[in-house]
């Protein structure tokens, strides 16, 4: 509803998406969807990507209880505000995926998250992640394949592709 928190939430997706995974640029996003939901706190898509940027910070840089409690609050605010929004559903499959290690609810809100978003190559990949953490090596590579195929300019993915058949 807010064109300034829209300009912030683009301007964040930005140095979110980047391929790199800098700590930089990941607290650049941070800051910059706040100040979006400082604009607009209804602004649910902030609200979980927001939850995503922390869970990724989370996962690479900074495990605090802090960031736990911020990334699940986030990711409920999304989806208090959108049920339906697939950003939401793929915010807080991070939650159970990386603080909890509870894959199956992390698959259920990862599939829900593909249901609304079929084009999202995230979703794939973070799936992917937890069927090679299982053991599920075929289904791993078929859903990097897939993401591929939605996204063939993600580095992360291809990466991961290259990871997988090493691993094989």
């Amino acid at each position: 509803e807010n064109p300034d928190a829209y300009v912030l939430y683009l301007k964040a997706r930005g140095y979110e998406s980047n391929p790199d995974r800098l700590f930089e640029d990941f607290s650049v996003a941070e800051r910059l969807y706040g100040e979006a939901i400082q604009h607009d706190p209804a602004f649910a898509l902030a609200h979980a990507r927001l939850s995503a940027t922390i869970a990724r910070i989370y996962h690479w840089f900074d495990s605090t209880d802090d960031r736990k409690a911020r990334m699940r609050a986030e990711a409920e605010q999304a989806l208090q505000l959108r049920p339906d929004l697939g950003e939401g559903h793929l915010a807080l499959g991070l939650c159970y995926y990386w603080t909890e290690a509870n894959y199956e609810k992390a698959l259920e809100e990862f599939g829900l998250a593909a249901a609304a978003l079929p084009n999202d190559s995230d979703i794939g990949y973070f799936t992917a992640a937890i069927r090679r953490r299982q053991g599920k090596w075929n289904e791993n590579l078929e859903l990097l394949k897939k993401a591929q195929s939605i996204d063939p300019g993600n580095a992360n993915v291809a990466e991961e592709i290259a990871y997988t058949y090493s691993f094989l």
